[in-house]
């Protein structure tokens, strides 16, 4: 998906403590950088806590999913 000449979107999927995970993100983001880091922390058996140094994102497992 592109919203214009210089932003472009993308998507990382991977698999992570039995879930799949989906991130979206912006090219130029708001680091200014190509490389994106996350620091994904388990919080409980089905929610994970990922920071990418600028917010925080809860992802929770959900059951009915079968993606």
């Amino acid at each position: 998906m592109i919203s214009s000449q210089q932003d472009a979107m993308f998507s990382k999927k991977f698999e992570l403590h039995n879930m799949t995970i989906s991130i979206y993100y912006v090219i130029p983001n708001e680091n200014h950088s190509l490389y994106l880091k996350y620091d994904i922390k388990k919080i409980s058996k089905d929610t994970l806590l990922l920071n990418n140094g600028i917010r925080n994102l809860i992802f929770v497992k959900d059951e009915k999913s079968h993606i």
